[in-house]
């Protein structure tokens, strides 16, 4: 099995967000994991409750299984919790059964991290219509398509956009050309920045296409992250003559500081898209946005406002609006003072906090009288942080 907790992603941050806001605003939470989770140690230095006493390990493996449901059922009845969010198939799955084997009134939610296909099979119609108080998605795009599927109910289906702090994104100017001269960038280079898994979803390919067709030597392209396609995007690049214009950084602890020496943002995704990180951040730094057309990534970025929003899967698409962005200083400097506006009135980490609250109100309200204690008041959270790895 893959062990998500091992590498950093979207989802992850998400969960580590949500860990914070929610103890910011005086909630009781416990972060269930494993115990080589990343969030172990991020817990420990961070200050989070962590229960690392979980398998959560795919496969057949019926003994492990039955231990973490065991763990968990018993790890409940000690407990005085609320409700429980879980965040993959797994871990849903296995709080589900918990519940109802301790029969205590607490409530499910489920958040939906990416679009990846779900099964109309009558056990996950008997998960996720019975068995779920809330389904939480992380972009307006998943609620219409699971509005019609018949595993859902409508009532249970709330979107809520990954947060991000803005006081980590502020730029300060010197150490933002240190960093640039370190990676080879001029002052006038014009810096295009991805930060992502180089998976075939995200669409790198097409980013190296459309930096070929320009051909331009101030035009720069900074790649953050790693993924299995890594290798072969380095090969491609070189394959197509751009390796010079391309510095592949792989994977970054600090990505929000890296991030200060791009001056355009770019995520071509053609799959798996939903609430884009990165983009978020790349906003708040007040720098323009590139974004294709699908999932979640049009609700975050305004055509001619933030950013310019491209067809997915058109390198040309690309290069046009990267072009013009790289040309009209002027008309980037706006979108990124727009960028960074939208963000701070829609995509803060506390708005997101706060709408999830609103969000567990609701689920309580499923299965309690009105007069529940969140979110007026601190209360008790499980947050069970297995992710997903495979589609349902």
């Amino acid at each position: 099995m893959v062990d998500f907790h091992k590498s950093w992603s979207g989802q992850l941050h998400a969960v580590a967000t949500l860990m914070d806001e929610m103890q910011a605003l005086g909630h009781h939470v416990v972060l269930a994991c494993r115990s080589d989770s990343l969030f172990v140690e991020m817990g420990r230095q961070r200050g989070w409750n962590v229960w690392p006493a979980l398998y959560l390990i795919g496969g057949f493996r019926p003994r492990k299984r039955l231990a973490d449901l065991f763990r968990l059922c018993r790890y409940i009845v000690r407990n005085d919790f609320d409700l429980i969010h879980v965040n993959g198939s797994q871990d849903h799955w296995l709080a589900a059964f918990a519940i109802r084997l301790t029969r205590r009134k607490m409530a499910l939610v489920r958040t939906r991290h990416n679009t990846k296909k779900v099964a109309n099979t009558w056990s996950n119609r008997l998960l996720n219509q019975r068995w779920t108080d809330l389904q939480i998605t992380a972009c307006e795009l998943l609620i219409k398509d699971y509005q019609n599927h018949p595993a859902f109910l409508k009532k249970t289906l709330v979107s809520i956009h990954q947060g991000v702090y803005l006081d980590r994104t502020r730029t300060d100017a010197a150490h933002r050309s240190r960093l640039r001269a370190s990676l080879g960038f001029s002052e006038s280079d014009c810096v295009l920045g991805i930060s992502a898994r180089v998976h075939p979803d995200k669409g790198h390919r097409y980013l190296l296409d459309a930096m070929a067709a320009l051909n331009r030597p101030d035009l720069k392209l900074l790649v953050i992250g790693d993924g299995p396609g890594l290798q072969i995007m380095q090969a491609y690049a070189a394959d197509i003559g751009v390796a010079s214009r391309v510095h592949f950084a792989g994977y970054v602890d600090d990505v929000g500081t890296l991030l200060q020496i791009v001056d355009i943002g770019i995520q071509p995704s053609v799959g798996i898209e939903t609430s884009c990180l990165a983009i978020k951040e790349i906003m708040a730094l007040q720098k323009p946005v590139i974004v294709s057309d699908y999932g979640g990534l049009p609700e975050i970025v305004n055509h001619e406002v933030e950013g310019l929003v491209v067809s997915h899967g058109s390198a040309q698409a690309l290069a046009r609006a990267i072009g013009r962005l790289a040309d009209d200083r002027h008309a980037a400097a706006m979108m990124g003072r727009a960028g960074r506006r939208r963000v701070e009135d829609q995509f803060t980490a506390r708005l997101c906090a706060i709408r999830t609250l609103n969000a567990y109100r609701l689920a309580l309200t499923q299965i309690r009288p009105p007069n529940n204690r969140l979110p007026g008041g601190p209360g008790e959270l499980l947050a069970a942080s297995r992710l997903p790895t495979t589609a349902e």
